[in-house]
Order: structure tokens, then sequence, then C-alpha cells
């Protein structure tokens, strides 16, 4: 697995959360002792790794390594600012896709700020600070300017890969409204 350029290894910040987040939402029988199976935990854990090296390579600008995630009829999903929807399928678009994506960019960090797996999907909230390095590649943001965005990903798993990938970028304080409940004054 890649090592994040920030020197943080979110795959063990989320582990360590993981085994809370579970076990305070599994309960089987009121009163009943909390468990969890060590078969779900192994496929959880597995797909929270798969998507951290997803993003890994991703940091890294590697569409080659981005790719060996998904299966083979893979389809990509995004719903950003630049001319989205977008849908791709297929390895070799989503090829196309990440280089056209880490053409125009470079100095990527993905600070993950929140994730949650289940047995079949990973939701997923991380703000992404890049540079520019192309005109035009990004709205309102010239060569050599940093732009950060915060995106929320659904990524479903089917036998051990990435089959679909759904991306949506959230509008500036998008995520403080999913965060803090709206209190009337």
């Amino acid at each position: 697995m890649v090592k994040p350029t920030n020197g943080l290894d979110n795959t063990e910040r989320v582990k360590e959360n993981l085994e809370g987040l579970v076990l305070g939402q599994l309960s089987f029988a009121p009163g009943s002792a909390r468990v969890l199976d060590d078969k779900l935990h192994a496929v959880l854990m597995y797909n929270l790794r798969l998507v951290q090296e997803h993003f890994d390579y991703e940091q890294a600008g590697n569409p080659e390594r981005v790719i060996e995630g998904y299966t083979d009829d893979i389809v990509w999903t995004g719903y950003l600012r630049e001319g989205g929807p977008k849908v791709v399928r297929g390895k070799q678009e989503a090829a196309e896709n990440y280089q056209s994506i880490f053409y125009g960019t470079e100095e990527r960090l993905f600070e993950n700020m929140w994730r949650i797996p289940n047995q079949e999907y990973v939701f997923d909230l991380s703000k992404i600070t890049f540079t520019v390095n192309v005109p035009d590649h990004f709205t309102g943001v010239s060569p050599g300017q940093k732009a950060e965005i915060l995106l929320f990903h659904i990524f479903r798993i089917l036998n051990g890969k990435i089959r679909e990938e759904h991306v949506y970028e959230m509008l500036p304080g998008t995520y403080y409204q999913l965060i803090k409940p709206q209190v009337p004054v």
C-alpha cells in the first residue's frame, strides 16, 4: 500500500474507530452481548483497505494502480462542477479519465473526513487539495493556484473489487450542514 504523503495513515485511524462504530451500531437482542462476527469484520476491513489504497494511488497520480482495484465493467460517475454528470464505463475509459485528471493537477493531498463501510458499500467524505497546472482545467483557478474541494464518494464493492464509484462535489459549507444539526433560534 502506498503511504499518504501527508504522513498520516488514514487506514489506521479508520481502523481504530471501526470497532466502536460497528460495535456501537450492531445489537442482536436487548441486553445481549454485542457481537461482531469475524467474517463481517474481515469484509469491512478489506473494503476500507481497498478504498484507502484507491485514494493513495490517486494521490500519487498513478492511474494504472487506481484501476487495478476496479472490476472490468466499472461504472464511474462524477457529479462535479466541471461539466457533470460524467459517466465512465470500463477500465480503459477509467484510465483515460484519471489521466486527464492527473494531467491537469499536481500536489494532490487527500484528507479523509470520515469513512463508513458495510458489506457492499463504502461511503467516504474527503477534502482534496491540489495545484492546478493547466489553464481552464478547473473553473476559477489559474495555473499555479491551489484548489480545495470536498468530495462525497459512494463505492460499491463486488467480489473484492470496486464495481461502481460515484463522486459528488460538495458545495462550500455543505460539510458543516451535514455534521452540525440546524437549531432554530
